[in-house]
């Protein structure tokens, strides 16, 4: 659960990912990330692999035109199945019965460019697990 912001001004990239899940092999290897959210040009994104291979992925727009403003994120695995809610909305939810690897969250500022200067602002950031 995180509060956020990412600040646009004429420098920052196009795509910045804010949280996600990782994947991780049983043996601790690196597996592909399960799912990036993503500020793309404005809008809130959640990228999320379709097959145990992580090959595919699909692009769902969780909010368009958030820009700059303060939004709550929740992302939830629970039983088998991913759900993800902004501002209390639930806006993605998919089993995950296909998805073999461990994973771990991350939050940040994962830039997805090579060039540009870009901002997450987090107010607050719980991970829980039970």
């Amino acid at each position: 659960t995180a509060n956020v912001s990412v600040p646009y001004t004429a420098q920052t990239p196009d795509e910045i990912t804010v949280a996600q899940i990782h994947g991780i092999t049983l043996n601790g290897a690196s597996a592909p990330p399960l799912l990036r959210v993503t500020m793309e040009n404005g809008d809130l994104h959640a990228r999320i692999k379709t097959n145990a291979n992580g090959s595919s992925t699909d692009n769902v727009l969780l909010v368009s035109n958030i820009d700059s403003t303060r939004f709550g994120l929740e992302v939830r695995v629970q039983s088998g199945r991913i759900s993800i809610s902004v501002n209390s909305i639930v806006r993605l939810d998919r089993s995950l019965s296909f998805w073999p690897h461990h994973n771990y969250f991350k939050a940040g500022n994962y830039a997805q460019a090579t060039s540009g200067v870009g901002e997450v602002h987090f107010y607050k950031l719980i991970a829980s697990h039970q």
